[in-house]
């Protein structure tokens, strides 16, 4: 195994059983999975080793770099893997980059990146458009618990942003996990309506 450095290793608990329920049978075809925030690349090697085997796949990884220690560490860690041709990474905030990304495009799109709620919901309201049908949006930090000295100010945190998602796109995805992370499943595109709501 290459030589990776990293100072943090997020999700390892959700990869060995969310994430590799969400890329069943992702190895036998091409995808595409997109990174709204890359950190120092630890979910991007993740995907590639889980989930790419396919030589058309690909790993979009977005990330503007302001935390240039990880950063760095990103970089070093993509070049070590054996298929970095596989990761095509851009240096932009999430916002900047996502009307780049053709519509219907995504196969599992990751957010885990700007965590104040308004980032939140525009990644995932956008990101909705770039999903293929059966697609999935996972989201990290739901919920994650602020200081104490924070505990009033909910919009610096994903939790009601990614409410809102699920609110708006209600008819339009299937809720497939909730806890820490939010996996939700695109049924259809924006231009088809959702199943009119049973009478109460």
């Amino acid at each position: 195994m290459p030589d990776y450095e990293f100072t943090k290793r997020f999700s390892l608990h959700f990869q060995k059983t969310l994430w590799s329920d969400l890329v069943k049978g992702f190895n036998s075809r091409p995808v595409t999975i997109c990174e709204f925030g890359v950190y120092e690349g630890h979910s991007t090697l993740w995907w590639l080793d889980n989930a790419c085997a396919h030589p058309d796949s690909r790993v979009i990884a977005v990330d503007p770099g302001y935390a240039k220690v990880a950063y760095a560490l990103m970089e070093k860690n993509f070049q070590l893997h054996p298929q970095k041709h596989k990761i095509e990474h851009h240096k932009f905030e999430s916002r900047q980059f996502v009307s780049t990304l053709e519509d219907a495009s995504v196969d599992l799109l990751y957010i885990d990146g700007d965590h104040e709620a308004m980032s939140v919901a525009e990644d995932g309201l956008s990101g909705f458009h770039k999903l293929k049908v059966g697609g999935v949006m996972l989201f990290d930090d739901y919920d994650f618990e602020p200081e104490e000295r924070w505990v009033d100010r909910f919009h610096l945190f994903p939790k009601p942003a990614i409410d809102a998602v699920m609110t708006l796109l209600e008819g339009r995805v299937e809720v497939v996990h909730k806890s820490y992370q939010v996996a939700l499943r695109k049924l259809m595109h924006r231009s088809e309506k959702p199943p009119a709501a049973d009478p109460a």
